[in-house]
């Protein structure tokens, strides 16, 4: 007898798979994300009460665990993808990337284009992708490198 189904949106439980990850150190499939996943949409529903959920199954693909946890990392801020309008000069990824390790981040992936896009002839743009501690270590750094005179966006907010 069932006296109660409800769902759970593919997000939500992908939130939750990450959450036991990077939490419990748990690698589970959806079928244990879901019962977190229901938790945490309904929390006021369970306050105050003691809960249990059954944390089942390791079978997960390493192809989407890596997926999972890339998009987890960046969902938390801690990878972060930033685009800068900068003069094609000698000097302008070093100054952006010496202020981003200044700053306690680490660079990870730089894309430098001054021939597919709209930005003026003597112009490139840079997309840095970085890997910060928060969403606050970014604002942080975004703030310095605003400071600096680099106009930047931050282009992978969720």
């Amino acid at each position: 007898m069932v006296s109660r189904i409800e769902t759970v949106s593919e997000q939500e439980i992908e939130a939750a798979i990450f959450d036991l990850l990077s939490d419990e150190k748990l690698v589970v499939e959806g079928s244990a994300g879901a019962g977190l996943a229901f938790v945490k949409k309904h929390v006021e529903e369970f306050k105050d009460k003691k809960v249990g959920l059954v944390i089942c199954g390791g079978n997960l693909d390493s192809r989407l665990l890596s997926t999972l946890i890339l998009r987890g990392l960046v969902h938390d801020g801690r990878i972060t993808r930033l685009r800068f309008e900068i003069d094609d000069t000698p000097g302008q990824l070093s100054d952006i990337s010496r202020i981003i390790g200044e700053s306690g981040a680490n660079v990870v992936e730089v894309i430098h284009q001054r021939m597919m896009q709209s930005v003026s002839l003597k112009s490139a743009e840079l997309d840095v992708v970085i890997e910060a501690r928060d969403k606050m270590h970014v604002g942080d750094i975004v703030q310095t490198l605003r400071d600096a005179g680099f106009v930047t966006h931050v282009m992978s907010e969720v």
